[in-house]
């Protein structure tokens, strides 16, 4: 579906739970008491956590993993009362469903259609196709991409990184819809790369963030974990790269790609420029701020990080609303005050018992930090890398680089035992 998350209606929870007449009958839920019905108590605090908004519930918590099933399942009633003898699945906001003929398919499709619309919820016109079958199974960019084994030989694991990301570029620019560079950079965590190569490694893990900025959390994650192993990372050209991608994402506002990169900046303790430090300022994400401001008390920042955007965000008001992280965390922290010099903290009963428990939202990344140790690798004779087939594995031919064949548009004359789907 379309930006499902970000665009759920709220008060469809209410519908799925209780039905929509039932739901409109009984809204009289107000700050003071309950409506009685568990979806209109719901629809009304879930509108309180984004600013009184009707669209959009928070991505990530498990709570939403709940309302999104609880919703979605009400659609899959709606549908197989709808749509009778339909077969098929679905696996979160993803369905997938079989029929006989195309005419069926494209009927399905548009049942699917209306009972998402009952919802106010919508298919994703990008990702949404009729497919014939037989199809292939699968991704054809996972199976290669698994054939290959780095081995722990430093030369010939140097040769197969190399080929490794260049069928791993190719293949993004061969499915740019899909996650390709995440899933391949996500290999190799558990790889035992030499030290030797880590230097080239570094400039290949970024590059892929760049290529693909869903990646930055896995190269993040592969380099601060190497430099906690002491392995030999090219710092210096992870700081210009996460500066570079700090001046081309702060003005779109792409929050995760910033936070993940900020996060490596701590945890490697390598400072931000001037220029990237002034974009930061004026962003609202309230987990970028707060690792900006961390980065400050870690002496990580280069010029004058202007923070009267966020100094205005500490108030009583905004404890209520999308900035309450920023709002606590900032105050608590010692790092931001309020503009009126006033504790903002105490007028609110429940975020001051919050600070008299000591709770935290927000863990120091900058004094976790510690000198990495010197790497111990065993000097031992290692085998050979190379792409190889798994033996329980059918073989799979090797990626092209040409452009790839365009997929056969389904056939309009389907014959009685030809499968669609979508």
């Amino acid at each position: 579906m379309a930006e499902f998350y970000p665009t759920l209606y709220t008060h469809s929870i209410p519908w799925a739970l209780h039905t929509k007449p039932t739901a409109k009958a009984n809204r009289t839920r107000m700050r003071e008491a309950p409506s009685g019905l568990l979806g209109n108590d719901l629809d009304y605090h879930y509108m309180r956590c984004n600013s009184n908004q009707t669209k959009g519930i928070a991505i990530g918590p498990d709570p939403s993993f709940v309302i999104a099933e609880s919703v979605l399942a009400a659609c899959d009633v709606l549908l197989v009362t709808r749509l009778r003898g339909v077969r098929g699945f679905r696996i979160y906001d993803d369905f997938e469903l079989c029929f006989n003929s195309l005419e069926q398919a494209e009927h399905g499709l548009a049942v699917l259609q209306g009972v998402l619309a009952e919802y106010e919820l919508a298919l994703n016109p990008r990702k949404t196709k009729i497919v014939a079958l037989p199809d292939h199974l699968g991704y054809d960019f996972v199976s290669a991409l698994a054939q290959f084994n780095f081995g722990t030989e430093p030369a010939s694991q140097a040769e197969v990184l190399i080929a490794f990301f260049g069928w791993l570029f190719t293949y993004c620019k061969s499915h740019p819809d899909e996650h390709v560079v995440s899933y391949g950079v996500g290999r190799l965590k558990k790889e035992a790369i030499a030290p030797s190569n880590w230097d080239m490694l570094t400039g290949l893990l970024l590059q892929a963030a760049n290529a693909d900025s869903s990646a930055w959390q896995n190269v993040a994650e592969i380099l601060e974990g190497a430099f906690g192993k002491g392995l030999p990372i090219a710092k210096p050209l992870i700081a210009r790269s996460v500066d570079a991608a700090i001046l081309r994402h702060a003005p779109c506002g792409h929050s995760s790609e910033l936070a993940w990169g900020l996060w490596l900046m701590l945890r490697l303790h390598l400072e931000v420029s001037a220029e990237a430090t002034k974009l930061l300022g004026v962003l609202d994400d309230p987990v970028v701020a707060l690792l900006t401001l961390d980065a400050e008390a870690a002496g990580l920042l280069q010029g004058t990080l202007d923070k009267t955007r966020w100094q205005a965000r500490m108030s009583t008001q905004d404890l209520k609303s999308d900035q309450w992280l920023l709002a606590y965390e900032a105050f608590v922290q010692g790092w931001l005050t309020s503009p009126t010099g006033a504790d903002h903290l105490t007028a609110d009963a429940e975020f001051d018992w919050l600070r008299n428990q000591g709770v935290r939202f927000y863990q120091r990344v900058s004094a976790a930090v510690v000198a990495a140790p010197k790497p111990t690798l065993p000097v031992t004779a290692a085998p050979k890398a190379g792409v190889v087939k798994a033996p329980s594995k059918p073989a799979v031919p090797a990626p092209s680089v040409s452009a790839p064949a365009k997929e056969p548009e389904p056939s309009t004359e389907a014959t009685d035992d030809q499968w669609f789907y979508f």
